[in-house]
């Protein structure tokens, strides 16, 4: 899961910095700023919503024969 996340997070933060570089008529230096940040915010977000997803707890009943 977490390559996953840093694939996506790499991909949005180019997707980001495009997108401020062309739309937003920013710097090279702010686009490429911001392709980093906003890929790692991204990729961490994802890895910690993965982590603290809750598992189904398992009952343990010993079984009566």
């Amino acid at each position: 899961m977490a390559s996953v996340a840093v694939i996506f997070g790499g991909l949005s933060g180019f997707l980001s910095a495009l997108l401020a570089l062309i739309a937003l008529d920013a710097g090279w230096l702010l686009a490429l700023g911001l392709w980093p940040v906003i890929g790692s915010a991204i990729a961490l977000c994802l890895i910690a919503l993965a982590t603290s997803a809750q598992h189904p707890q398992r009952a343990w009943r010993a079984e009566h024969a």
